[in-house]
């Protein structure tokens, strides 16, 4: 899958009627990929490849709207953070085992 570096604004993912623009805001991550799941569920992982402060972007000149996808975000773990921070899961369908889109919001 092809990636160019993108825009570090708007933050999510935004369709232009062309590719995606991914930009995700993280002031610990030492790399964030995209993982984009087809049809079947399989997995293609892309790591974003600019960062500008603390957010990292790329542009996904072939990912369509409705595409389902997630993230993977490397760096320091800490689970009391994570368990203080909730992140509640959105998706459009059903999709009750498998990938599902999620936001995580700022603070």
């Amino acid at each position: 899958m092809r990636i160019w570096p993108g825009s570090s604004l708007p933050l999510g993912a935004t369709f232009d009627g062309v590719g995606t623009n991914i930009a995700v805001f993280s002031d610990i991550a030492e790399a964030v990929e995209v993982c984009v799941f087809d049809a079947d569920g399989a997995e293609t992982r892309v790591e974003l490849p600019e960062r500008s402060g603390s957010v990292w972007h790329g542009y996904l000149p072939d990912l369509d709207a409705g595409a389902r996808y997630g993230f993977r975000v490397h760096g320091p773990h800490d689970p009391e953070q994570a368990a203080a921070r909730p992140v509640r899961p959105s998706h459009r369908g059903r999709h009750p085992v498998g990938p599902v889109r999620v936001r995580v919001p700022l603070r």
